[in-house]
């Protein structure tokens, strides 16, 4: 059984040599490669034979290729060719050395919020660019997110359709490494759609900020259900990011933003931020491998031929059989601009090669066909003129393509009827698109710009002007408003409502401190801010520019309930109210009905709300109060113990006589309650 590591120096189709073995997954291996024909680097990835017998892998695999060759973003790793023979699947891709965000995790930790902010910015514009094309990635994980020398981003492994196999995947993975990053639903095994790559992304950017990974059980089944009807937690490493992932990472698919969304978030976060340091800076100089002896196939399989390898200081030399072949030195070179961008597909052209190419002559003349499966392999040719007329083959295939397509073109320009471009600017995105296509015109969208003035959605421009002639069926390019530009606001929390309002003039953002939302704060002293509201999000980092920011201002701690501690001792009383966060006065008063020393009451009263560090007064008994004596002097004895009584006086009544002379204490006397007063008659 062929091995991985069996297919290093393997030529895929003549064209492709496997370098070094870069990683393996379940269906396929990753190789460095090198493109012989364009002399430079590449990625290609290979089936495992043991899928060379699935017809619908073997389908589906180049489906997947071909719609992710379609994506066109600098920030998607791009697809060069691929092969789906049962003799040998294969993809070939842009090869980037700067290794993935992973591997820098794994070696450094934690990066800086400018870092992460960055990376978030380019990994949200590729899938942006995904979605608008109908394509979800299904597998955003820190594995996926690769860096050329510039640290710029490169998204990989896309899984536009779920199943059983995985025809692109990069290396060895678990199942755990893909739960750590699922969303909710993928959790709940409900079908995942766009949304799901947010909440991915938005969780690789949480561990890259944090060095933490949230969620995290002790199994895949664990970190998935941990995260179901969750909100991603806070973490203060996060700073600005922390709002703007827990928007992104939202347990509801519906309440999260979408990807160009959460890219326009990014760069308005970046803007306020410092440049971000490189990466690694020694991560640029590209890995060495060593000179790998290459085997010749004749087909996309590894079936190999025996070689003999000869190294000079001018190349390599290859002895297949009694024949030799000069593969010239083992170098490469990075891709040009042109080939990054080509409009056509390496494929495409291989396919007109092949179609251009005579039937009974090989590229050696020989008439035999490389690509052919079963061919023998016997020939021997000079490579720099093999290499000049396989341009020559290029060339002349490429300009057949191009005269019959622009034959085509007049043909059907032709039999195209002209008609009017309806103006559509300042009508809103439906209101335009349902006008140009009842024109029998179709619709493309520019960029867009921002404006203060046309409302988001509008049209402020498009291409032809309304009024002027087309044919049936050209495109009307429309620039829509992108609403009012973002900008970042200030740092106003902890501030004075005076304070924050100037500040967010200063930047063209309007605000209020209205009584109604002021907040309690048990941290947050009185009259600071506590927190902003603008657009019906809570403390977002930018906002667009005239928005209305609402600032809740904080009322000091929420009032508590003051406890009941009538009847207790003043010591007791104090103790219990300090406990309750309050502080305490003493206070006294006459009690008939309290016991001396007992708490009477207290202001305020029990169960009165009072905000924290409140004063209670507690207010202790001192007895009934005193009374004064009244005067009973000429009062009969009869009358002299009722008045006596009635204040709560104890008459002594000496002497026989009928009425009152004397009376001590004399009247006016103030004395306790209970004194006796000696009453003597005469």
């Amino acid at each position: 059984m062929t091995t991985s590591s069996d297919a290093i120096g393997t030529i895929l189709d003549g064209r492709y040599r496997l370098v070094a073995l870069l990683g393996s997954g379940p269906t396929s291996s990753t190789y460095l490669g090198e493109d012989l024909s364009l002399q430079r680097q590449v990625a290609v990835r290979v089936a495992h034979p043991d899928f060379a017998n699935d017809p619908e892998f073997l389908q589906r695999f180049a489906a997947e290729a071909r719609a992710i060759a379609g994506l066109n973003h600098p920030s998607i790793l791009r697809v060069y060719d691929w092969s789906e023979e049962p003799t040998g699947a294969f993809v070939v891709l842009e090869y980037v050395p700067g290794g993935s965000l992973r591997t820098i995790l794994s070696e450094r930790g934690a990066l800086s919020l400018p870092q992460v902010v960055a990376i978030g910015s380019q990994a949200a514009r590729a899938l942006a660019s995904a979605h608008a094309s109908g394509i979800t990635h299904g597998a955003v994980k820190p594995a996926n997110l690769l860096f050329d020398e510039d640290d710029r981003v490169r998204l990989t492994d896309f899984r536009p359709s779920e199943g059983a196999y995985d025809p692109f995947a990069a290396g060895a993975e678990l199942d755990g490494e893909r739960a750590k990053y699922a969303s909710p639903e993928e959790a709940l095994g409900s079908p995942i759609d766009a949304r799901a790559d947010v909440y991915s992304l938005a969780v690789v950017l949480y561990e890259a900020a944090t060095g933490v990974l949230p969620f995290q059980g002790g199994s895949p089944i664990s970190t998935l259900m941990a995260r179901v009807g969750m909100p991603l937690p806070h973490h203060p490493a996060l700073g600005a990011l922390d709002q703007m992932l827990a928007r992104a990472a939202a347990p509801d698919p519906d309440a999260r933003m979408d990807a160009a969304g959460f890219a326009d978030r990014l760069d308005a976060l970046a803007s306020s931020l410092d440049q971000p340091e490189p990466l690694n800076p020694a991560r640029r100089q590209q890995p060495t491998y060593p000179v790998v002896p290459p085997t010749v196939t004749v087909n996309s399989s590894f079936e190999t031929s025996e070689t003999q390898v000869t190294q000079s200081p001018t190349g390599t030399t290859i002895a297949v059989g009694s024949k030799t072949l000069a593969s010239g030195t083992i170098g490469f070179r990075s891709p040009s601009a042109s080939e990054l961008t080509g409009a056509v597909p390496v494929a495409a052209t291989s396919a007109l090669l092949a179609n251009a190419r005579p039937a009974t002559a090989g590229l050696d003349g020989s008439g035999g066909d490389l690509g052919a499966v079963g061919s023998e392999v016997d020939f021997q040719f000079d490579e720099e003129r093999s290499r000049r007329r396989w341009w020559i083959w290029v060339v002349a295939a490429l300009l057949i393509a191009l005269i019959a397509g622009a034959g085509i073109a007049l043909a059907g320009g032709l039999n195209k009827a002209e008609v009017t471009v309806p103006s559509v600017v300042g009508s809103t995105k439906a209101q335009a698109v349902d006008q140009i296509q009842a024109a029998k015109l179709t619709v493309g969208f520019g960029r867009g710009s921002y404006s203060t003035s046309v409302p988001k959605d509008q049209v402020l421009s498009q291409s032809p002007g309304g009024g002027s002639k087309a044919s049936e069926g050209h495109e009307v390019t429309l620039q829509l408003s992108l609403g009012p530009p973002l900008v970042t606001v200030p740092a106003v929390l902890g501030q004075s409502c005076t304070a924050a309002e100037a500040a967010l003039t200063a930047v063209k953002l309007s605000s209020s401190c209205p009584t109604a939302a002021a907040t309690y704060s048990a941290t947050i002293p009185p009259g600071k801010v506590v927190s902003y509201l603008a657009n019906g999000t809570v403390n977002a980092p930018a906002v667009p520019e005239g928005s209305v920011v609402v600032l809740s201002v904080s009322s000091g701690s929420a009032p508590t309930a003051v406890p009941d501690v009538s009847g207790l001792s003043y010591v007791d009383a104090g103790n219990k109210l300090r406990a309750a966060g309050f502080s305490v006065a003493e206070g006294s008063e006459y009690s008939s009905t309290v016991p001396v020393s007992s708490v009477t009451r207290t202001t305020p009263p029990a169960g009165a709300a009072l905000s924290a560090g409140g004063l209670v007064t507690v207010y202790v008994s001192n007895g009934p109060a005193p009374v004064t004596v009244p005067n009973v002097v000429g009062d009969t004895a009869a009358q002299a113990v009722k008045a006596l009584t009635a204040v709560g006086l104890s008459p002594n009544i000496i002497g026989s006589g009928s009425t009152v002379a004397t009376q001590d204490p004399v009247a006016g006397t103030v004395v306790p309650v209970g004194t006796a007063i000696t009453v003597t008659l005469a």
